[in-house]
């Protein structure tokens, strides 16, 4: 080793530096001495210093044993004493190719995350959760629409009383497993159904008297089905705040994974469901159609009316996400729609 290296000595015992310079000895040691006076302030063999890698600009540092510390900015000098060129991650730094590189993993990674890492830990969860919390988890959330977004319905007790009479045999069916279907008629001010993580289902007045049979009810209430079955909103809601779930996850602490769940209404009515869990529910309702020899195409035309529904169009939120968003704004939907027209 050979010439010194100016720089800053602390002591490890009080934060005040002192102006120091490091010198190589002939014994292969370091020394700091004090300037300018020279009186010794640490001294080190090869094996008992650490040194720290070059990183940019940013000063390096000695460490001596007894917790004193050099540092200095001249990194020239530094090689010089030391013979080094820098670490790993100051060569990596020192060149773009290798920056941008590095840009394009991150860049690649959270797209990753986000499309598949998110979803794919939502599901997990969603699947883990107990009966008891869907169940009220369903009954906070209702009890929030009836409060802030729902009316009364105002349909006649004998069309409700036909319409549960003829759900009853489908929602008996899927009943299993800890589900408990159940259906409600409430006033949305628009054509719209709703199905909550408990199994509760809202049918709104309008989708209703828009419809032209039970079938077509039917075709709508297989879909939302498939929505509880695949849990798909609590997953929505578990993506949409998968940092909290995280720190609950790894901290224990279950108040950050209750505030997620709890915006479940607040994710439904606002944010709506992603298009894999939407063609997941259209699988479900598709199957159960085919299954029941009931025509595939009662969804298709349910769905086209309530498009062409001047009075749902001129509505302010008609477009909110939910059926509305599913039949005129949500990608792929006339590919979607094609499958239930020509099923296979």
């Amino acid at each position: 080793m050979s010439a010194t290296v100016a720089g800053q000595f602390f002591d490890g015992r009080q934060s005040k530096p002192v102006s120091a310079r490091l010198n190589p000895s002939a014994d292969g040691d370091i020394i700091v001495v004090r300037v300018p006076d020279g009186v010794m302030l640490a001294r080190a063999s090869a094996d008992e210093y650490r040194l720290s890698e070059r990183l940019g600009s940013t000063p390096r540092h000695v460490d001596f044993p007894d917790g004193g510390r050099f540092e200095t900015l001249d990194h020239l000098a530094m090689e010089g004493v030391f013979g080094r060129r820098g670490g790993f991650v100051h060569r990596l730094e020192s060149r773009y190719r290798y920056v941008f590189i590095a840009l394009v993993g991150v860049v690649l990674s959270s797209v990753l995350t986000v499309t598949y890492g998110i979803p794919a830990l939502s599901e997990w969860v969603a699947f883990q959760l107990p009966g008891n919390t869907y169940q009220e988890l369903g009954e906070y959330s209702l009890e929030y629409l009836d409060e802030h977004l729902f009316e009364p319905s105002n349909l006649d007790a004998t069309r409700q009383s036909a319409i549960q009479t003829r759900f009853a045999p489908t929602l008996s069916e899927f009943s299993r497993d800890g589900m408990r279907l159940k259906v409600h008629f409430r006033q949305l001010g628009q054509a719209n159904a709703l199905a909550l993580p408990s199994g509760d289902i809202v049918f709104s007045d309008a989708i209703v008297k828009l419809s032209e049979n039970d079938e077509e009810l039917l075709a709508v209430l297989a879909h939302e089905i498939g929505h509880v079955a695949r849990r798909h909103a609590v997953r929505r809601s578990l993506q949409a705040g998968i940092l909290s779930v995280a720190v609950a996850m790894i901290s224990g602490d279950a108040s950050g994974l209750s505030e997620v769940l709890t915006s479940v209404p607040i994710i439904l009515t606002q944010l709506g469901y992603s298009r894999d869990m939407e063609r997941e529910a259209d699988d479900f309702a598709l199957r159960f159609l085919q299954t029941h020899h009931i025509p595939t195409h009662r969804f298709v035309d349910l769905m086209s009316r309530m498009d062409d529904d001047p009075d749902c169009r001129d509505k302010p939120g008609c477009t909110d996400p939910g059926w509305m968003d599913y039949v005129s704004t949500h990608p792929g939907t006339n590919e979607r729609l094609q499958r239930f027209r020509n099923p296979r």
